[in-house]
């Protein structure tokens, strides 16, 4: 069985079609997932693809039409219905599944619920085009299933307990070693995943738990006390202790972390488990974290306006910053730190947001900012766009003025608040659809979608802004020296090198295989070939792909939207000072082993 292919097949589609032809759903374990082989029947496998942020299946075979039947869905098609509902849980969890094995190259599976029977969804990422991405499918029912090692009630049992935890983590102090045994979401990573225990909580703390918890964090992971507390506890056995933790989102909320002893061939083991915190608990914990003993200031046992003013920055889900009457920061909480990637108050204080850079049209907040110091106006929920990480997003702001004990205006507070999503969901769009599943950064569409922005803004404000056409050199010849999935991780890093350095101030995106992007608003030319520059250098600073030291260097053209008429005119003519620089300057890019 052959996929369907689109009318004239062009050349660059060709190799994803051919990857999607070479997946035998008929051999023994096209997964090479060794509890594939134990099922009862056929293997219930399927290829489908998620084109334009739509899924659809271009291959399936009768075991796997079987076994969704016992699922309560009654054909394919429905199952494709079901993908691409977006109002759906399962929806959610494909894109998580598929995200996370095209980044990983390996197989990404996940348990649920469905019509009262346990099962399981697995996802080996295949190849992709510029529209598409395609991948190896697989339902399980787990309550059917009577070919796994262990007995179906017990397997049922053991997963329902599973499910009820966000992360499951076997740690074993004899050996110092930590193993992943169940995660839900595919957006969090272990608690621990190997190596030094203190090394990888201190890690996790870092990545994962709010700056005030990070501390807590560490005591109740510490391993050389952990024993010690648990039998503190008497009859309980355990401990527990409530943690702030970033979710998909990167906004903080409350998880319970909880630690019991597990012996286990005479090692010294505990399980580390992890889960949600239902909304009633959530308040008390936030008033909790308001109303402490130790932080009461007045004689009289009441609490302070500063130290409520400081709770609530410190809980705040809302990105709030305060100016003073000159436009220049003063100030911002941690989730406005947070949003911007910016490490501390040092980089925003004392700036202005023209200065910063991740204003599409920073005239328009001048503007907006004067009025609020001058005549006092108030700002509620005034939409915009802002450069995050290298992509456009959608905000939200409210700002007032501020006053002083005599009914002057001596400054500014407002917040952001992130509405992408919304915005996204009522055009009918998903996020995914914007996204390169293996760098993490924009695609063409998401690429093309910014251009536009950045074309209107011209057109209304004459604001001008410069593209950068950049070709990693000698990509090919690495990639089929080294093969593919080193080809993917220096294209990863290539991608995370340019985020991360130039992602707060330009729009980042990949466009082709080995060709990147990037907008930013410039004044003229010298600032064009300061970008050129920096791009350079920053891609010249990668020196090590997994256990491969390397060289690379990137060919750059742009060109200023001012120069050209449309668009297209300003793609070709990025695309053809790239070539000329490429061609100019003879680099190499050299890769070889440790």
């Amino acid at each position: 069985m052959t996929a369907k292919r689109r009318g004239n097949e062009e050349l660059t589609n060709r190799s994803y079609y051919d990857a999607i032809d070479k997946i035998d759903l008929k051999g023994s374990n096209p997964f090479s997932y060794e509890r594939r082989k134990q099922l009862d029947q056929g293997l219930p496998l399927a290829i489908a693809e998620l084109r334009n942020g739509s899924y659809r299946f271009l291959k399936a075979t009768p075991g796997f039409v079987k076994l969704i039947r016992t699922l309560g869905v009654k054909s394919v098609k429905e199952c494709e219905e079901l993908f691409n509902d977006t109002n759906s849980n399962i929806n959610k969890q494909i894109n998580r599944l598929l995200e996370n094995s095209t980044q990983t190259g390996e197989v990404s599976e996940i348990d649920f619920v469905m019509n009262g029977n346990y099962a399981n969804i697995s996802v080996r990422y295949i190849d992709q085009d510029a529209n598409s991405t395609a991948f190896l499918l697989e339902v399980t029912n787990l309550s059917q299933n009577r070919g796994l090692a262990r007995s179906k009630k017990r397997e049922e049992a053991m997963r329902f307990i599973y499910s009820l935890f966000d992360r499951v983590e076997l740690i074993n102090l004899s050996e110092g070693t930590v193993e992943n045994l169940y995660r839900n979401n595919m957006h969090t990573s272990s608690i621990l995943r190997g190596g030094a225990i203190k090394e990888v909580v201190d890690n996790y703390a870092q990545e994962n738990i709010h700056p005030d918890d990070i501390a807590k964090f560490r005591k109740f992971y510490d391993e050389n006390t952990m024993e010690e507390r648990i039998k503190a506890e008497g009859g309980k056995k355990y401990i527990t202790e409530y943690l702030r933790t970033k979710d998909e989102n990167g906004h903080y909320c409350w998880k319970l972390y909880c630690v019991v002893p597990f012996p286990l061939n005479n090692n010294r083991m505990l399980l580390s488990c992890v889960f949600d915190v239902d909304a009633k608990k959530r308040l008390k914990l936030i008033e909790q974290t308001a109303i402490k003993k130790d932080v009461l200031s007045d004689s009289d046992g009441k609490i302070s306006c500063a130290i409520l003013w400081a709770n609530l920055l410190a809980m705040s889900q809302f990105g709030v910053y305060w100016k003073d009457t000159d436009r220049r920061f003063i100030g911002a909480n941690q989730t406005y730190l947070s949003y911007n990637s910016l490490k501390s108050e040092q980089e925003l204080i004392g700036k202005r947001e023209e200065e910063l850079g991740w204003e599409l049209n920073p005239d328009f907040r001048i503007d907006e900012d004067e009025k609020v110091l001058t005549e006092g106006e108030q700002v509620v929920n005034r939409e915009g766009t802002m450069i995050v990480d290298g992509s456009l997003r959608n905000i939200a702001t409210s700002k007032s003025p501020i006053y002083d004990t005599e009914g002057k205006i001596i400054g500014l507070m407002g917040y952001i608040i992130d509405i992408t999503m919304e915005s996204r969901d009522s055009e009918g769009l998903l996020n995914l659809a914007f996204t390169d599943l293996l760098t993490g950064i924009l695609n063409r569409r998401g690429l093309m979608d910014a251009l536009l922005e950045y074309e209107q803004m011209y057109l209304k404000r004459k604001a001008d802004f410069v593209i950068a056409y950049v070709d990693v050199d000698n990509f090919t010849d690495f990639n089929d020296k080294n093969g593919r999935s080193y080809g993917d991780r220096l294209l990863s890093e290539v991608a995370y090198a340019l985020r991360n350095r130039l992602g707060k101030s330009c729009v980042v995106g990949r466009i082709g295989s080995d060709e990147f992007v990037l907008l930013k608003r410039v004044k003229d030319l010298g600032d064009a070939s300061q970008l050129q520059a920096l791009i350079r250098a920053t891609v010249a600073d990668i020196h090590q792909i997994g256990n491969k030291s390397c060289q690379v260097s990137a060919s750059v053209g742009t060109a200023l939207f001012s120069e050209v008429d449309n668009t297209q005119q300003l793609l070709r003519k990025a695309d053809r000072k790239m070539q000329m620089d490429k061609h100019g300057h003879g680099r190499l890019t050299k890769m070889f082993e440790v």
